[in-house]
């Protein structure tokens, strides 16, 4: 909801998942809108920190919601971080792969 909310004069978004390596998938949301200045893009995920240009009473926001979407990421060991320019901004999410898991609907699929 973020790229809808806070991507100020965004046409686009875009949402992929790609799987990079046997150990790796990678999921990124992106937007055309307006860039995130570079001093903000390191504490985006900080809570209670708000891109203060980006906020108005429409939109609000506590500044809690990146926080709690990188403790979700993190949780399932992986990491999050966001690139900004004039052309597009992107949040990119890496996770690893569950080999175990992998295997186990390997055998399912074989089965089927």
């Amino acid at each position: 909801t973020n790229a809808l909310k806070y991507g100020a004069g965004a046409k686009t978004i875009w949402i992929s998942a790609k799987k990079v390596s046997e150990k790796e998938i990678v999921v990124s949301i992106a937007n055309d809108g307006k860039a995130i200045p570079k001093k903000s893009l390191a504490r985006l995920f900080d809570r209670f920190y708000r891109v203060e240009s980006s906020r108005s009473k429409e939109t609000g926001g506590s500044g809690l919601g990146l926080a709690i979407s990188l403790s979700i990421v993190e949780l399932h060991h992986g990491y999050i971080y966001a690139e900004s320019d004039d052309k597009l901004t992107n949040f990119i999410m890496h996770f690893p792969i569950n080999q175990e898991v992998e295997l186990q609907r390997e055998k399912v699929e074989e089965k089927n």
